[in-house]
């Protein structure tokens, strides 16, 4: 009964120092972020500056020995994927400018799909034909084609999850017109909240892409559901799930710095399958942005896609939070060191395109005139606020959805 007692309190105290240190440490990658959005800091991004700080926590964490490794490594993954993912990927979807959107809808789903396919195909056929190199050093296994195929796609994208998105969204849409809560914000934004995760998860138990769905879910919720909302909640519910995405990707982001510290002696690493691989993507990249770009015009686009244009759209290719928690879900098998390889690359990949790519793009489009450099610090507290009040909603836009 002791013994349980001394197990039940270690585990505590495992617990709240790595609470204490993932707390001081997002508190950190905040503080980094103002500098950035501030102008204080040019040359490291924010999420630069998060893996960063996150491999600075793994050494303190290996030099106290306040965690096991292993159970650090081994987080659960389908926590990442179903807490932390939904929010980003919606909130990237949420927060677009529709109408932008829409005027270059072909260029965006030709990149998107074939683009996305090209690209997974280049890179795993690359592995799959090299895999038996000494430069490689993957074993010939009956799994690894599956493994590299896996690696190479990373996201599973069907035209089923692009309708249930679709779908998903056009029933919340319905459902806020037809409802009473205009005068409930915190009621609006807590169901949009819930449908959020349940369009993921109920497309994720269908065998669909969650992330598919809930991006073109966010998509439909822009357009068409914001109308529907009170002021206060059209207000809210940007910055809400701004914040949300924000927070989780920080966190994914200083979770990466720490297992890629952490992962060091522990899992398998092989430096020639790293460079192959940072070598596969930039060349799938190429494969990808340039033909695509020719196609589109010489085909539907009166704005033809420039040269330089095309240069940011090869280099903006990160592989950020969204690969590193897919991989993390890849299924491990005892005694199968190819996985180990296979989440070991993909840590040094999301690393080094985070790193490098992160800091370095937004400096290349300044220069080659895609983006105009910082302005200027973040507005101060003096900027005037936009007056919020309660509005009638039979006064708002009644959008697609509108019910008499």
């Amino acid at each position: 009964m002791a013994s349980l007692d001394d197990d039940a309190s270690a585990y505590e105290s495992l617990v709240s120092v790595n609470s204490v240190l993932f707390s001081a440490g997002l508190l950190l990658t905040f503080v980094w972020g103002y500098l950035v959005n501030t102008g204080r800091v040019k040359h490291i991004s924010q999420s630069t500056g998060a893996v960063l700080i996150g491999f600075i926590m793994g050494i303190v964490i290996r030099l106290l020995g306040v965690a096991d490794r292993k159970e650090m490594l081994g987080m659960s993954a389908e926590l990442f994927y179903f807490a932390l993912l939904p929010p980003i990927i919606f909130d990237a979807s949420f927060s677009l400018n529709t109408n932008m959107f829409m005027n270059n809808l072909t260029s965006i789903l030709t990149f998107a799909f074939i683009g996305t396919t090209i690209s997974a195909y280049v890179t795993s056929i690359g592995l799959w034909t090299f895999s038996t190199s000494w430069l490689v050093g993957l074993k010939n296994t009956e799994a690894l084609r599956g493994y590299c195929m896996t690696f190479g796609a990373l996201i599973s994208i069907t035209f089923g999850s692009v309708i249930f998105g679709i779908l998903s969204g056009a029933l919340v849409s319905a459902s806020y017109r037809k409802s009473f809560l205009v005068s409930y914000p915190k009621y609006e934004i807590a169901g949009m909240f819930l449908s959020i995760y349940l369009t993921f998860s109920l497309a994720e138990l269908l065998g669909l892409s969650g992330i598919m769905a809930i991006f073109f879910f966010g998509l439909m919720l822009c357009r068409y559901n914001l109308h529907n909302l009170s002021k206060p909640s059209q207000v809210a519910s940007r910055l809400v799930f701004e914040t949300l995405a924000f927070f989780s990707e920080t966190l994914v982001f200083l979770y990466l710095g720490v297992v890629a510290c952490m992962s060091i002696g522990e899992y398998h690493w092989n430096l020639g399958l790293i460079l192959f691989t940072l070598v596969l993507i930039v060349l799938a990249r190429a494969c990808n942005v340039f033909p695509l770009s020719w196609l589109l015009n010489h085909s539907t686009r009166y704005d033809p896609i420039s040269r330089n244009s095309q240069i940011v759209l090869w280099l903006a290719g990160i592989r950020g939070a969204i690969a590193f928690v897919l991989m993390l879900r890849v299924p491990s098998r005892v005694g199968d060191d190819t996985r180990d390889l296979l989440v070991t690359t993909t840590i040094s990949v999301v690393f080094v395109t985070t790193l490098v790519g992160g800091s370095l793009v937004e400096h290349v489009a300044v220069m080659l005139g895609e983006l105009r450099p910082a302005a200027g610090p973040l507005p101060t507290q003096e900027t005037s606020e936009p007056e919020i009040t309660i509005t009638d909603p039979s006064a708002a836009d009644p959008g697609l959805f509108y019910v008499a």
